[in-house]
């Protein structure tokens, strides 16, 4: 578990298209004697070498989480976030004894990753942050993908050669614009 209030930088986990996130599945404890300090799931967007800014994030209470399993929650956004390939994930986590969630990570396992402590930041100096071991938040993001680039794709798939009289001819054909 996150012990201590920071801001996390996940060099390592990033976005290989371009897109929105539509939900974010998580791993927590809920404190239920702790306060309810905002936690942020972050996209960030590299500016330079070593610069970066974050471009969108998630504000998440314990008052906006479905409970989808023991100890799994689920966050959909109102307004799904939106990514660019290349994007980086980052996290924003309160310390435990001010969050209701206490957040899950795996440790030793996972991308490097890079941190800083205090509140949530706007954009990261690269030197201003300290590594830490691979371990890493267990966060799952669902994506919708943006087709945007692609134009126009067109697939149809036709079974009008299949001869076997048990099965029904068909066809589908789906069209992206």
């Amino acid at each position: 578990m996150f012990q201590n209030q920071r801001q996390y930088l996940y060099l390592d986990m990033f976005f290989l298209c371009n897109g929105s996130v539509t939900k974010w599945i998580f791993g927590a404890e809920n404190q239920t004697n702790n306060q309810n300090a905002l936690v942020e799931f972050q996209i960030w967007h590299q500016q330079s070498s070593s610069t970066y800014n974050k471009v969108s994030f998630s504000s998440i209470t314990f008052d906006d989480i479905t409970m989808i399993g023991t100890n799994l929650y689920e966050f959909i956004p109102q307004t799904p976030l939106q990514f660019q390939e290349g994007d980086i994930f980052g996290a924003y986590i309160p310390s435990p004894g001010s969050s209701r969630l206490v957040f899950y990570e795996q440790v030793e396992s996972g991308p490097l990753n890079r941190f800083r402590g205090g509140g949530a930041l706007s954009t990261i100096i690269t030197g201003s942050l300290e590594s830490v071991a691979n371990n890493y938040p267990l966060v799952a993001a669902e994506i919708s993908i943006s087709m945007s680039s692609l134009g126009i794709f067109t697939t149809t798939i036709s079974s009008s050669m299949i001869t076997d009289t048990s099965t029904v001819n068909t066809g589908i054909t789906t069209t992206i614009n």
